[in-house]
């Protein structure tokens, strides 16, 4: 996975929109979707699928609609219900 540099993360990666919705760099979503595809792999070596509401979960982790702890907090929960 591509790492960015200290200096440039520090720059690049997230900032706050004078709507309140959090926004983040091009760079960084490529960074996110790169784990979750890492994830993904990784999982699917175990036999494991994830589900349609799980992946939702992630795009929009992905997307820069959700910090870290809120996909954190929401994968959790889903998976807990069964999703």
């Amino acid at each position: 996975m591509k790492r960015l540099s200290r200096a440039t993360t520090a720059v690049d990666f997230i900032s706050q929109a004078t709507s309140g919705e959090i926004m983040i760099s091009e760079s960084e979503k490529e960074m996110r979707r790169e784990a979750v595809e890492y994830a993904k792999a990784s999982v699917g070596l175990e036999g494991i699928t994830l589900s349609d509401g799980l992946l939702e979960i992630a795009d929009k982790y992905i997307q820069g609609l959700l910090t870290r702890e809120e996909f954190t907090k929401e994968y959790i929960i889903a998976v807990r219900a069964g999703v």
